[in-house]
């Protein structure tokens, strides 16, 4: 909610959701994935569509399979969204690359051998019956409609007007005056609109800091929408009386940490729209550059009272979150931040051939790394391609082959740039808990 950008990544789920029956080693040489010797396995694929947290099986996808010695084997999965590969040799390690059709995500795996399934199983990527986990999102996002309409008895037409829809899969709406304009899934129920009027004055922090101020909240009930709808908001309407906070968090140091900007949101959960409830209204590095010291104001929507608190480090075009679902907004607080890849191959300002190594540096281990492909630019960026690099730790891998079936001049149509993305994913919570992700750089297909 300040003028300099706030970078967001939507990450595709690479292998998909996690299961809470399966944070465990327990079955790890049963169901599929069986012993037929000394080092000869099967593995069963399941393969789904991933729309917010609907899972839809994937028939007729193809299935690409790389061991690592010996050629490449193409499988298509059956109504079940399944396939079950024979014969392998685990011990020596798999790849696999799945393709649905242009409308959906690739997804595929660096080389994956028995020592990567307890870690795969204990965060759901591996299921309770053995079965790999392969969720393929949208490359563009679900049908939708669009609500817009303009906002009356504004205090000051050059503020800025932020307008949220309290519905799942809604965008929201930011511009400088009355007109308003977001998106989101048709509904068959009743939702409310959060609005508030707000502005950046003059600041008194640091580089690294910014302060704004919010004029007004409202509240408005708003029917059921099938079709996109014009809706008038009246600002002079009794507002919602927010409550104040404070409070401070922790910084590691060293190279982006200590260029990078704070911020700290509250926001409603995911099925509750994700409208942002809680901003600073002034936030600064400390004298000593170890914390971000805060003050902010949230408003209680009625009904609402689960949080995620979203604490971020941004340093254009890297960035860092951790997203937590608490109600964290007062207190000190230590997010615990990735950091930012920083890739090493490609060179920056060096075009690399799509199919060679990329590598990159980091200080932190313990997390996957994604590397999304996205095709076009700017506004009409899509990710195309998640290429999960295994084991996880790793600190280079490539993108495969794709499939047969992909349709190469369709699916590279456009510029196509990689990003490193660094996620500590969790299976109850079925996302990246804490993300940090890197700077892009130009892959020639």
């Amino acid at each position: 909610m300040h003028s300099r950008p706030v970078f967001a990544l939507a990450l595709v789920l690479l292998l998909g959701c996690g299961d809470d029956d399966a944070r465990t080693d327990a079955g790890r040489d049963s169901g599929p994935i069986a012993d037929a010797g000394p080092s000869a396995q099967s593995l069963t694929l399941f393969v789904f569509e991933v729309v917010g947290t609907t899972e839809t099986p994937l028939a007729g996808a193809t299935v690409a399979l790389d061991p690592a010695a010996g050629a490449r084997v193409e499988q298509t999965t059956g109504a079940d969204g399944k396939t079950t590969f024979e014969g392998l040799d685990l011990d020596a390690g798999v790849s696999f690359a799945v393709y649905a059709d242009l409308d959906h995500v690739i997804s595929s795996v660096g080389t994956l051998t028995r020592t990567d399934f307890p870690r795969l199983m204990a965060s759901g990527l591996i299921n309770g019956g053995g079965e790999l986990r392969m969720g393929l999102g949208l490359v563009e996002p679900p049908e939708r409609v669009t609500l817009s309409g303009t906002a009356t008895n504004m205090t000051d037409t050059s503020h800025l007007l932020q307008v949220w829809a309290l519905a799942p899969g809604a965008t929201t709406s930011v511009m400088t005056g009355p007109a308003w304009s977001l998106k989101l899934p048709p509904t068959a129920d009743p939702f409310r609109l959060f609005v508030y009027e707000w502005f950046q004055p003059v600041g008194t922090t640091s580089a690294r800091g910014f302060e704004l101020t919010t004029v007004k909240y409202v509240l408005q009930n708003q029917p059921a929408v099938s079709a996109d709808t014009t809706v008038d908001i009246d600002l002079s309407a009794t507002g919602e009386t927010p409550a104040t906070f404070s409070g401070s968090f922790a910084i590691p140091s060293g190279g982006f940490f200590d260029e990078a900007d704070g911020n700290l949101w509250i926001r409603t959960p995911p099925e509750q729209g994700s409208a942002i409830i809680g901003h600073m209204n002034r936030i600064d590095v400390n004298t000593a550059g170890t914390a971000f010291e805060y003050e902010g104001q949230a408003v209680a929507i009625p009904g609402v009272t689960a949080f995620t608190s979203h604490f971020t480090l941004s340093d254009s075009p890297r960035f860092s979150e951790v997203v937590l679902r608490e109600d964290l907004r007062s207190g000190s607080h230590d997010p615990g931040f990735l950091e930012p890849p920083e890739p090493t191959r490609p060179a920056f300002g060096v075009v690399q051939p799509l199919h060679d190594p990329i590598e990159w540096t980091t200080r932190d281990t313990d997390p996957r790394f994604i590397v999304f492909l996205n095709r076009g630019l700017g506004a009409n960026a899509r990710t195309i391609w998640s290429h999960s690099a295994l084991p996880v730790g790793s600190t280079q891998t490539a993108f495969p082959q794709p499939p047969s079936t992909v349709d190469a001049g369709a699916l590279f149509s456009d510029t196509v740039d990689g990003r490193v993305v660094a996620c500590d994913w969790s299976a109850v919570e079925r996302r990246c808990l804490r993300t940090a992700v890197a700077r892009s750089f130009e892959l020639a297909p």
